[in-house]
């Protein structure tokens, strides 16, 4: 499950709120057919680890697939290139 770069590494790669500006810019520039989900996650699973990336940024990763039911909200969006986003109507 994910995408390819949560393939190559063996983990789904995860950004907090505040990280997902950032996030955008640097990993979905100009890509389309983006979904944005929020998970809820026990910070008790082990399966959750936050790891520094090269930047010194800590990240969430899970190593374990997505349960369904941690699914809490899912969106699908466009990206700006100012990177404001813009939902479909309902």
């Amino acid at each position: 499950m994910g995408n390819s770069h949560d393939l190559r590494d063996g983990f789904l790669h995860f950004c907090q709120k505040e990280q997902l500006s950032a996030t955008l810019q640097k990993h979905f520039f100009r890509q389309d057919n983006l979904w944005l989900i929020e998970v809820a996650i026990s910070l008790d699973d082990s399966s959750l680890v936050f790891e520094a990336s090269q930047r010194g940024d800590v990240f969430p990763h899970l190593y374990r697939n997505l349960k369904y039911g941690e699914l809490i909200y899912s969106r699908q969006f466009e990206l700006f290139a100012d990177f404001e986003v813009s939902y479909p109507p309902e």
